[in-house]
């Protein structure tokens, strides 16, 4: 069965088997596979980003229980600021692969920078996260005076 197609805005008719052929140069075909390319590196670095930012949430609190005051019930090791953390001029910083996680020590609040781009400040520390993690004392000991 012959195929219509526009060509310099005439209509042909083309044989089934000359379809792949007409309107085909190497340019062409160099773009379809430049763009494929592109589609498929896309497709990869999606998936790296999420993957990494799957992990670093998972990496955020390793504990579990213990939402009641006195917060004691807990399960999990609570955060190694020495040995997870950075010091920064306002409080410190834990990295990740995608996302870094930043407790300043001056308001309390924990934040999320994603890539290195954006920035979002999250909230205040939670009574259970003051209580468990204890940031005020690795505050301190880094010199820096924790108002919360």
């Amino acid at each position: 069965m012959p195929v219509r197609r526009i060509v310099n805005r005439q209509e042909i008719v083309v044989p089934r088997h000359r379809t792949a052929a007409v309107g085909t140069t190497r340019v062409s075909r160099l773009v379809d596979v430049a763009r494929n390319v592109a589609a498929v590196t896309g497709g990869v670095l999606l998936v790296a980003v999420l993957v990494g930012a799957g992990i670093d949430i998972a990496r955020i609190d390793g504990t579990r229980g213990g939402y009641e005051a006195p917060y004691r019930d807990y399960r999990g090791t609570p955060i190694d600021w020495d040995a997870e953390t950075f010091t920064t001029s306002t409080g410190m910083v834990a990295t990740g692969h995608v996302i870094d996680v930043h407790t300043d020590c001056t308001t309390g609040m924990i934040g999320f920078e994603i890539l290195g781009v954006v920035h979002l400040d999250y909230r205040r520390l939670s009574p259970r996260a003051l209580a468990v993690h204890d940031p005020a004392t690795a505050c301190r000991e880094r010199g820096l005076e924790p108002r919360f």
